[in-house]
């Protein structure tokens, strides 16, 4: 029996379509023209998604948009053109830190904001940003652009981590010319075409994503009787936080000045609010982060790192109409409690996410220049101070 022919029928024995093309396999006659039958429908199918064009890859179309729920985060990395395009009126860009906010909080935060969208996700970089400031700054319908300060901004992902952003998607070559071909592309298209929204069922939101009224399935690092030792161990190893490390250089961060201040600046001018956040890390969190990275002796990085990343933001934007810069790293009943976090970088709770982004919409939280001694002074204290 033609091989072929056991794997159609092992595929399906109730089809007719399967059925038929079991008769012709059986004859051995019809090999090629059932071949030829397949070429026929791929390319039919190839051509169909590339001239739905469901992402908007290769073609503006203005005529599909996001749907309103959080997207899982290996979906998030492909939203980008049609979140430029579809009407969207505030934006989050950034990595992980910032994936926690969803479009019905950012709505019930934001007044007047109907069509928020959350384009954060694990280990987005440099990559990804230089494609999205670009085309959020041709938008002509955002109104908010809330930048989340991810370490990313200055590093790549850290080790163990996969970077889900499929370049793919930005970059059509002449072997590849529809890189969104694919069983799950051909279903997105059709339900573009049907509806003009950018879904389908396995994106919607499920128990474990953040969505109004669930608890998060994830417990947090408190849970962990290993975590929490080690980040005893961590704490208790001198100078292992890092805070008396010397000044990290605004120089050592070129992507501020080569692609994201320029961006904002732009943005600003024609009206266009702009919010950097600084994601709260935990206090636990510095010296476990230069622990690992250091080995016992401690003395990492970090810290200077992210005061650098805060600094230097503040530095280039103050006093510039229409930017704030937001940070939370001293309000301790958020960094001090890890019941908030489900690892020492990560928020868990909902309710931590919304409260933050209530109070960037009210304005709260800023950090200027004169602000910035008693903040740094501040915070230095709390990491130091602080014991899990």
């Amino acid at each position: 029996m033609n091989p072929l022919s056991n794997f159609v029928r092992s595929a399906s024995s109730n089809n007719r379509t399967a059925s038929w093309i079991l008769r012709v396999l059986d004859s051995g006659r019809g090999f090629l023209p059932v071949i030829s039958v397949v070429w026929a429908l791929a390319t039919a199918a190839y051509v169909f998604v590339g001239f739905a064009d469901p992402y908007e890859i290769r073609f503006v179309k203005n005529t599909v948009r996001l749907a309103d729920h959080p997207y899982p985060e290996k979906i998030v990395p492909r939203l980008l053109p049609v979140a430029a395009q579809d009407g969207a009126d505030l934006v989050v860009l950034g990595a992980s830190t910032s994936v926690g906010y969803t479009p019905v909080m950012l709505r019930q935060a934001f007044r007047g904001i109907e069509r928020p969208i959350n384009l954060s996700f694990g280990c987005a970089g440099l990559d990804f940003f230089a494609l999205a400031f670009p085309r959020l700054e041709a938008s002509h319908t955002l109104k908010r652009f809330v930048i989340n300060l991810d370490a990313t901004f200055i590093k790549g992902c850290t080790a163990g981590f996969g970077n889900l952003l499929d370049m793919r998607f930005y970059n059509e070559t002449w072997s590849q010319p529809v890189p969104d071909f694919s069983v799950e592309g051909i279903d997105v298209a059709v339900r573009v075409l049907r509806t003009g929204v950018l879904d389908r069922p396995a994106w919607q939101p499920r128990f474990e994503d953040r969505v109004e009224g669930h608890e998060d399935s994830v417990p947090p690092i408190t849970a962990s009787a290993n975590a929490m030792q080690a980040l005893t161990r961590a704490a208790n190893i001198a100078h292992a936080s890092g805070t008396d490390a010397p000044e990290f250089p605004c120089s050592d961060i070129p992507s501020l000045n080569a692609l994201v201040i320029p961006a904002v600046r732009r943005m600003a001018a024609r009206g266009v609010q702009i919010d950097f956040i600084a994601p709260p890390y935990s206090l636990a969190n510095y010296s476990y982060a230069s622990v690992m990275k250091q080995g016992s002796d401690g003395g990492g990085d970090f810290f200077v790192k992210v005061m650098a990343l805060r600094r230097c933001v503040m530095e280039a934007t103050s006093g510039v109409p229409h930017i704030q810069l937001h940070v939370f790293d001293t309000d301790f009943s958020i960094t001090g409690d890890l019941n908030n976090y489900k690892d020492p970088i990560h928020l868990l709770q909902y309710d931590v996410y919304k409260k933050i982004a209530m109070r960037i919409a009210g304005g709260g939280d800023l950090l200027t220049p004169s602000k910035w001694p008693d903040f740094q002074q501040a915070l230095k204290a709390g990491i130091d101070q602080y014991r899990p």
